[in-house]
């Protein structure tokens, strides 16, 4: 009752999230969680993986088998003598019957390295597919994030284009007016019909980019989502990475980077292939006990008979000579470690450079964001003024024009670089193996 309680809720929550029309960031996630094909694929991998090292532990427990046979059996024999049960001599002839054969085999591995090595393999498969997934929850956090960012830049794209649109429109009929009144020139009208018409065509594009974007994050969630996502906050605060130190993180992501972990992971597995494959050399030791009956309908003297038997034994295997399989085997298992260490290496360096580089790009949107927050205060003072200017006759009204495209252009870049930041942020955290639900549910409060 518990669980239904709680399922009903949640269904309640969206309903009336639905309902009042918009949604946050950590709802987007949830169903991202619940509905997105490639994290799907990622856990089913994971769970998949998991069962390794119980897979190959069966392989050194006991195993019992059983068969049965039913066939029919022609015997024939000609210049020969042999003695029946009765002691009469039967010196040739031929019978065709049935037989009926049954046998229940016990088998425990007693010594087997090639086994014994499977099965740490597979433990360590099992440890690096840990990895894996929470390299798939990051990854998805990032996903999310970025995509839901991408509908609000698309939306804020909209309103200034829109807002762009109509104040080059103005300035088209500030145009024709003082032409008609024999104040301005055709250059002016031109100008501004220019201005004009190129806004109309970056609306028109602005509504295709939101619709693109909403595709992606529908494609992400398993629905089309709402048509309104809770949009950013004014006065989100931008928080410089802690500690503000850059060595510190390119020592962290070293240490803790997941990729490279897993890329380490799979060195490990590399190394105990070799061994696994050289193992192909050594002898191997079961105990067998098997347990047999033959039942057959006659035999070349007439009456039928049945015999019974059961043998136990320690069966020992000598691999002599397989063609140089194993030899051939060890060397591509060589040669494949010696790939995953390039790979690790790779990993380690790459993990140092985007971890520099995920520190600066936050460090540099942090400044830039305050830059181009100055850059939209300054241009829609330039733009009053233009505007007091070309009314006082002091400018012209491509003066006014340029003036309104640098503020659309500051606006629009001041919000991007704004989504930017914690972009950057959340992949800083990513690189040092950080980034955590926590991680969104903190972005999640800076929305309005």
């Amino acid at each position: 009752m518990i669980i239904r309680f709680g399922f009903l809720f949640v269904l309640c929550f969206f309903a009336l999230v639905r309902a009042a029309g918009a949604i946050d960031i950590i709802s987007i996630y949830e169903l991202a969680l619940a509905n997105d094909a490639t994290f799907g694929a990622d856990a089913a991998e994971y769970r998949a993986e998991q069962q390794a090292p119980t897979t190959a532990r069966s392989l050194l427990l006991p195993a019992l088998s059983a068969g049965a046979g039913l066939g029919r059996v022609r015997d024939e024999r000609t210049g020969g003598n042999d003695f029946t049960a009765g002691g009469d001599v039967v010196t040739d002839g031929s019978a065709t019957y049935g037989s009926t054969d049954y046998y229940i085999q016990f088998r425990q591995s007693i010594y087997d390295r090639r086994k014994i090595l499977t099965y740490r393999q597979s433990k360590t498969r099992a440890a690096e597919s840990d990895v894996d997934f929470a390299i798939a929850r990051q990854d998805l956090i990032i996903r999310t994030v970025d995509r839901y960012f991408a509908v609000l830049a698309a939306r804020d794209n909209i309103d200034l284009t829109v807002a762009n649109r109509k104040a080059l429109q103005r300035q088209l009929e500030l145009a024709e007016e003082r032409l008609q009144v024999g104040l301005g020139t055709t250059t002016d009208l031109f100008e501004a019909q220019a201005r004009f018409s190129l806004a109309e065509a970056e609306e028109i594009e602005a509504y295709n980019l939101l619709e693109n974007a909403r595709q992606a994050l529908a494609e992400l969630i398993g629905q089309v989502p709402p048509s309104t996502l809770v949009r950013l906050k004014p006065d989100a605060p931008l928080i410089s990475p802690e500690p503000n130190d850059i060595d510190t993180w390119v020592q962290r992501a070293i240490a803790n980077n997941l990729e490279l972990t897993a890329s380490k992971r799979t060195e490990e597995i590399a190394l105990q292939e070799i061994e696994r494959e050289k193992a192909g050399h050594l002898p191997v030791l079961d105990f067998v006990v098997n347990h047999n009956v033959i039942d057959d309908d006659g035999s070349i003297s007439g009456p039928a008979f049945r015999t019974e038997g059961t043998d136990a034994m320690v069966q020992l295997t000598l691999p002599i000579l397989e063609g140089g399989a194993v030899v051939s085997r060890t060397k591509e298992a060589g040669f494949r470690y010696q790939a995953a260490q390039e790979r690790t290496e790779s990993a380690h360096r790459s993990a140092e450079q985007i971890a520099r580089s995920a520190f600066l790009n936050t460090i540099t949107r942090i400044r830039q964001v305050e830059a181009l927050d100055k850059a939209v205060l300054a241009s829609e003072s330039a733009v009053e003024a233009k505007q007091e200017g070309f009314d006082a006759g002091l400018n012209t009204n491509i003066d006014v024009l340029d003036a309104q495209r640098d503020l659309f252009r500051a606006q629009r870049d001041h919000l991007r670089s704004r989504y930017d930041y914690i972009l950057n942020r959340l992949a800083l955290e990513a690189v040092v193996g950080d980034l955590r639900r926590d991680d969104i549910v903190q972005v999640n409060s800076w929305l309005q």
